[in-house]
């Protein structure tokens, strides 16, 4: 059982074989992934030695540009700063690799609040992964949005 802590104090690391497994046989305590893919770059957000989120990144083939395709929280950790960490774990990754975050999209507007406090701004999309009822909503970075707006 999660212990209701504000700030839970995580340690990032990149997921091994045995973490992207365990992930896997436990989807539905991390929001139900439609896919954990493990051609993708993901990092397992620990607490005591428990997986207690997960994040997934794609780099896009001749760019600079990144998308994070989903991030999770294991039930009972939500609102214990485990998303934010991954997230901005990921955005120190992508500036190390020389990459620009381009979209992070999710599933459900499940953090709404904290993808807008974490910089970014909602597309409205009406994209429906095959097999799925909820469609998938993609943010991108403020200061992305911004400059496609001041280009008209």
């Amino acid at each position: 059982m999660a212990e209701l802590v504000k700030n839970l104090a995580v340690r990032v690391v990149d997921a091994t074989k045995d973490d992207l497994e365990f992930i896997r046989r436990n989807r539905k305590i991390f929001g139900n992934p439609s896919e954990v893919n493990s051609e993708l770059k993901t990092m397992v957000a620990k607490y005591r030695g428990q997986i207690v989120g997960f994040i997934q990144v794609i780099k896009f083939p001749k760019t600079s540009q990144a998308t994070i395709v989903f991030v999770g929280t294991r039930d009972g950790y939500t609102g214990q700063r485990v998303a934010r960490t991954l997230i901005g774990k990921a955005n120190a990754f992508f500036i190390r690799k020389g990459l620009k975050l381009s979209t992070l999209k999710e599933s459900k507007s499940a953090a709404p609040r904290l993808n807008q406090s974490l910089g970014f701004y909602a597309l409205k999309t009406n994209y429906k992964p095959q097999g799925r009822n909820d469609s998938v909503h993609s943010w991108v970075p403020v200061r992305s949005a911004r400059g496609k707006k001041n280009r008209k």
